[in-house]
């Protein structure tokens, strides 16, 4: 089926509301889906073939807005971000000035909740890169290797992440209603499977 299609589907998966606030939030779940989400869980399901995949999605909506400018829209309401792409930056590296275009942002410090969740997120990303694999003993959850068919991922949530699999209500395919992304898209079937790298273990 073409991708014009299914603009019908989107319509129901997406609805957009009566107001510009809730139609910007629709087209922009539709496109974090389309674009991000989905492509990144089809990422994660051939990789885990060849290789160990530690899988993650950053949740956190109220991470601050430090690498965009406000978004006013039409009706005078700011376009909520949530936990938009290069959020989670911050908090692994605090740095002055995220953007790095020269931009005068105002910058919103993390919370203490917020700072707990950045400081896990350190020790895990230390962690893997020194050894490969992102859990050491102090952690407080464990991220799991990613299986394709557990589904299973790591949520970064403030104040400590959680672990999702194919069998919660929050996960991710189904949250971000891959399914459907996957057939409109041939997301399920990537046109690089093989890697290139022959006898991995």
């Amino acid at each position: 089926m073409a991708l014009p299609d299914r603009l019908p589907g989107v319509i129901t998966l997406y609805p957009s509301g009566n107001t510009p606030l809730s139609a910007n939030i629709a087209l922009a779940a539709a496109a974090t889906d389309a674009v991000f989400a989905c492509n990144a869980h089809t990422i994660d399901k051939s990789a885990s073939q060849f290789v160990p995949v530690f899988a993650y999605e950053f949740n956190d909506e109220q991470a601050p807005d430090n690498f965009l400018s406000p978004t006013t829209l039409h009706d005078g309401t700011n376009y909520p971000y949530g936990s938009d792409h290069t959020a989670e930056i911050q908090y692994l590296f605090p740095v002055s000035s995220p953007s790095g275009l020269g931009l005068d942002l105002q910058q919103t410090p993390l919370t203490a909740s917020q700072q707990r969740l950045a400081n896990q997120m350190v020790l895990f990303w230390t962690t893997f890169a020194a050894t490969g694999n992102p859990n050491r003993g102090e952690a407080p959850v464990v991220w799991p290797q990613y299986v394709s068919d557990l589904d299973d991922l790591i949520s970064f949530v403030p104040p400590t992440p959680t672990h999702e699999t194919a069998s919660d209500p929050t996960d991710l395919a189904r949250v971000h209603q891959c399914a459907f992304w996957d057939q409109s898209l041939n997301l399920s079937r990537p046109s690089i499977v093989n890697l290139g790298v022959p006898n991995l273990p």
